[in-house]
């Protein structure tokens, strides 16, 4: 899994790859490092996420807990469908925003 990341008004992170029980850990630990230099919005672009499992899940919500705490918000725009579908089931979509086209 490779992460990019840049700050313009809110964090904007990209994830390649598969996000599942061998890099959910980066992903938290990656996420916790750029909110520990300014707590802020984040957007993810799945749009090179090719899998999530439920420890992705589990690594997204883990950083919903701590943006809630700021008053702040966690969005993903670009998700494929069947990644969609697993957000759905899991009820993420009702703590976080989904954008993008595949997400309609």
């Amino acid at each position: 899994m490779d992460i990019k990341y840049n700050y313009d008004d809110v964090w904007n992170v990209s994830i390649e790859g598969d996000l599942d029980i061998v890099t959910s850990n980066k992903l938290k630990d990656v996420c916790n490092e750029i909110l520990d230099q300014k707590e802020d919005n984040i957007i993810f672009d799945f749009s090179n996420l090719k899998y999530i499992d439920s420890t992705g899940l589990g690594a997204i919500i883990l950083l919903v807990k701590r943006i809630k705490l700021n008053n702040n918000t966690i969005s993903i725009k670009n998700a494929k469908k069947s990644i969609v579908k697993l957000i759905k089931l899991s009820g993420l979509d009702l703590l976080i925003e989904l954008k993008g086209e595949d997400n309609d």
